[in-house]
């Protein structure tokens, strides 16, 4: 990311680019990409007809609270925010959606939305908000918040993770990071102007637009950097089940669409420009969710394989997770020299070892080559000693804490 560049285009220019774009052609494309993969997931997409009982119950809870806890803003109480509420939803599309706006401290979050129902929503904002942002920066968090509207965002956001497979529960946190850029993207085609979109999300990470903080981008790049350096070394499983970006992130997110949109005349095509800037962030947000190389996966095969086998038995759920870790012809073949082993577990620990060698895996790598292991240890219900030695075993010799299997096996 460079920080020598210069803004000096009129924030007429950043809202003449933004809506030629559109709400579709400021959504990040990696994010849209991943949705539509877990969507077209036989397990997703049984969750979701499962939990939708669920999500019903919620709501009426959620209405019950801020009915009773909250203040419903109308035109006449609130001419300037609910203005903008109209005009974002113009500007993304979704005119024929019933929504209701809200003013509450009862939740945790600064600002929120849920869906209610079919075509219903209701957003919340925290009273900090209209006390610390102007209305240009108001506007981008409204955006912001119906952006997860406009793109559909809810069956995936709602979802728990619990019983998902393990290849889909990183996915659905991953989609749920990258669904923040998107939405940020709407929030910034609804304010029209960066400038605003960053100072909304400094008010909404700081709490605070005291005049002893300054906009300092410089300041953030090495934030970004530094925080980079820190999970490389010691990462573990909470930054890839955050179901959002680190704050610094966001705003790196948005100044990579800013210097890539830089001198696009209004009159211009501006796809490119934004494709590019999604290769930036699909770079940005990768310290978040690490991918593996071919050899990774493959040791990863080996030591499921070895993990399943260590108590003796390897069942039929074990396998139903074990296959999910493998391409092409991999189970088949290892399940058939497992059979054919006197000790499967041995003989997979040994290839293992011997794949290993002298490859070192990153910390974020370690973190999640583990998550998976204990996912398929924990298939059958139950993770037994031998299988909780395999994983001990395989932690200490890619160089993981074992206090990290621990907790993820209790």
């Amino acid at each position: 990311m460079s920080s020598d560049r210069v803004r000096t285009v009129p924030a007429e220019h950043d809202a003449g680019v933004l809506r030629a774009l559109g709400r579709e052609g400021v959504r990040l494309s990696i994010e849209q990409e991943l949705q539509a993969e877990l969507l077209g997931a036989a397990e997703i997409l049984l969750r979701i007809k499962r939990e939708a009982d669920g999500v019903e119950r919620a709501a009426a809870e959620l209405l019950h609270v801020l009915y009773g806890e909250g203040l419903r803003l109308t035109a006449d109480r609130s001419p300037g925010v609910m203005q903008a509420v109209e005009e974002a939803t113009a500007l993304l599309g979704l005119e024929d959606v019933e929504l209701e706006v809200f003013v509450s401290g009862a939740l945790d979050s600064k600002a929120s939305v849920a869906r209610i129902g079919e075509s219903r929503y209701v957003m919340v904002l925290h009273p900090d908000l209209l006390e610390l942002c102007s209305l240009e920066e108001l506007r981008f968090v409204i955006g912001h918040e119906l952006g997860h509207v406009a793109y559909g965002h809810f069956d995936l956001k709602r979802m728990e993770v619990d019983g998902i497979p393990s290849r889909l529960s990183i996915k659905l946190f991953e989609h749920a990071r990258l669904s923040e850029v998107s939405a940020d993207r709407a929030g910034l085609l609804c304010c029209g102007s960066f400038e605003a979109a960053y100072s909304a999300l400094r008010v909404v990470v700081a709490g605070t637009r005291s005049p002893l903080i300054r906009p300092d981008f410089p300041a953030e790049y090495a934030q970004i950097e530094k925080l980079r350096a820190l999970l490389q070394e010691r990462q573990h499983l909470l930054e890839t089940k955050r179901s959002h970006p680190y704050s610094v992130l966001r705003i790196g997110a948005l100044k990579a669409l800013e210097e890539e949109l830089k001198g696009i005349a209004p009159s211009d095509d501006p796809e490119d420009a934004v494709a590019e800037a999604d290769d930036r962030v699909a770079a940005l947000l990768a310290i978040m969710s690490p991918k593996t190389s071919d050899d990774e996966s493959w040791l990863l095969v080996l030591a499921a394989f070895w993990v399943a086998c260590a108590d003796g038995s390897f069942d039929v759920s074990e396998r139903k997770e074990v296959a999910k870790l493998c391409a092409d012809k991999e189970f088949s073949e290892l399940f058939e020299l497992c059979r054919e082993s006197d000790d499967a577990a041995a003989m997979m620990e040994e290839m293992f070892v011997s794949t290993l060698g002298e490859k070192t895996l990153s910390m974020p790598r370690r973190a999640m080559f583990v998550e998976r292991l204990v996912a398929v240890a924990r298939a059958d219900g139950v993770i037994d000693d031998a299988e909780r030695a395999a994983i001990n075993r395989v932690c200490a010799l890619i160089g993981l804490d074992g206090s990290f299997a621990r907790v993820l096996m209790r």
